[in-house]
């Protein structure tokens, strides 16, 4: 558990993030920012110096072929930064600059579950093959038995000889695609499903 300000751009885990540990740590829930164009990792940074526990998750884009240019990190949610605050911060957040506005549902800013930031955490601090992906609904519902991703649930699409499970922040509107293997798959009930709503 972290008990003051941690943040970390690590060539492994591919983020940029910053947790705080307080009193008001129960009452916080995730909301998304929307930033200006190519300000995400400004934006982060300066999360990060007022103290706000912020994650922008970073994906590694490879070179063309034939390119001598070098790798680069880029975000994976395009134009958003992640925040975990209490309400009555959003008028902090949206003084930081470069910040728009948040991600709203019915006029108020729309709460993203753990377990969703909590998907892409695991993805991107283990450094796994991931890139963006086209928002997706359709499609089976599945859960990752074994390796890295074990636990995780998500929608998948096959490629090839591998499965590539796509990881969705709903309120977003956007998400991630990693590869596992078919063997690490199992298909979600309905039962398991609705305890899970439930």
């Amino acid at each position: 558990m972290f008990n003051s300000i941690v943040e970390e751009k690590s060539k492994r885990s591919h983020s940029v993030i910053s947790w705080r540990e307080d009193n008001a740590r129960a009452e916080s829930h995730w909301y998304a920012i929307h930033t200006c164009s190519r300000r995400e990792k400004q934006v982060a940074r300066l999360c990060g110096e007022c103290e706000i526990t912020h994650f922008l998750p970073l994906y590694q884009r490879k070179p063309k072929r034939y390119s001598a240019d070098a790798c680069h990190l880029l975000p994976l949610f395009p134009g958003y930064v992640l925040v975990r605050v209490i309400r009555g911060e959003c008028r902090r957040v949206l003084q930081i600059p470069g910040v728009v506005r948040f991600v709203s549902f019915k006029g108020k800013p729309a709460e993203i579950p753990d377990e969703e930031i909590g998907a892409v955490r695991f993805v991107v601090e283990r450094a796994l093959t991931v890139q963006p992906h086209s928002y997706f609904k359709a499609g089976q519902l599945v859960e990752i038995q074994q390796g890295a991703l074990r636990g995780t649930r998500g929608k998948v699409l096959r490629m090839n000889k591998r499965f590539r499970v796509v990881l969705s922040i709903d309120a977003l509107g956007r998400s991630i695609v990693a590869e596992v293997d078919e063997e690490d798959l199992e298909v979600e009930s309905p039962a398991r499903l609705q305890s899970v709503a439930a």
